[in-house]
């Protein structure tokens, strides 16, 4: 509940000091993002997932049905997340970014 009521703060205090237009008119830093940082938050963001596959997983029939069904699912669900907006930005040969 803490965590929620931080998370509210921010969003609360960002779009009224900034604003919608001001926070999506950003410019990336490219020297922010490095390659640690990028694998890192990768590493993170697949972690945060296992917890939502194995409440799902719970539910299987046979724990050989619970294995095939999460590595099908988490596995489609994060090529289809990963794969999906994100394109080369034609000013740098190494920077990404999302489509708006």
């Amino acid at each position: 509940m803490i965590l929620l009521v931080v998370a509210a703060t921010v969003f609360f205090v960002a779009f009224r000091d900034v604003g919608l237009s001001g926070l999506t008119g950003l410019a990336p830093d490219p020297e922010l993002m490095t390659g640690p940082i990028a694998f890192d938050i990768v590493i993170a963001t697949a972690i945060s997932w296992t917890v939502l596959s194995a409440d799902f997983n719970r539910h299987a029939r046979t724990q050989r049905d619970g294995i095939i069904g999460t590595a099908i699912g988490y596995t489609t669900s994060t090529v289809v997340a990963m794969t999906r907006s994100w394109r080369r930005t034609p000013s740098s040969s190494t920077a990404w970014s999302c489509r708006p």
